[in-house]
């Protein structure tokens, strides 16, 4: 009998001491149909920060100001998501300065062929501004130095 107890107690033991791997995969990164992440931890999609009331507003640019792409897939770098408007109907004309503290990972397109979302790897301080149909929606400055776009901690607006 004490031979069964041993050997069952042995038993409760080596089950207390494995644990089960588990995965979980976060929710796929869509945008106008496009999916612009899927993998294991779900990325922080930034939202612009509203314009100023009454500031002036920068004039919008003829066309796109986009850093160079980068050959590198989407997620295997520092990277950042910026959702560009609200809707997949329009997109909006945007510009990142300066080109050269960036690289173009990924784009998601509106259905007016103009952008909604855009993936940046960032290795210097940028800013992403965007504008509608002329309209100035918006800027978000991205920093690699700083754990949370837009300057101050808490002061960024996640979105997903």
């Amino acid at each position: 009998m004490p031979r069964r107890l041993f050997a069952f107690g042995s038993l409760l033991v080596l089950a207390g001491c494995v644990h089960p791997t588990m995965t979980s995969a976060g929710p796929p990164v869509v945008v106008c149909g496009t999916t612009l992440w899927s993998g294991a931890m779900t990325p922080v999609v930034w939202r612009l920060n509203d314009p100023s009331p009454g500031a002036a507003q920068p004039p919008a640019p003829t066309g796109d100001k986009l850093p160079p792409p980068t050959s590198v897939t989407a997620g295997e770098g520092s990277d950042d998501y910026v959702r560009l408007g609200g809707g997949c109907a329009k997109g909006a004309v945007v510009s990142v300065a300066p080109l050269d503290g960036a690289r173009l990972r990924e784009v998601a397109r509106a259905k007016d062929d103009h952008l909604a979302a855009i993936v940046l790897e960032v290795t210097a301080p940028v800013t992403v501004r965007a504008w509608q149909g002329g309209k100035y929606l918006g800027e978000r400055q991205l920093d690699p130095t700083v754990s949370e776009p837009g300057g101050e901690p808490g002061s960024a607006s996640p979105t997903r």
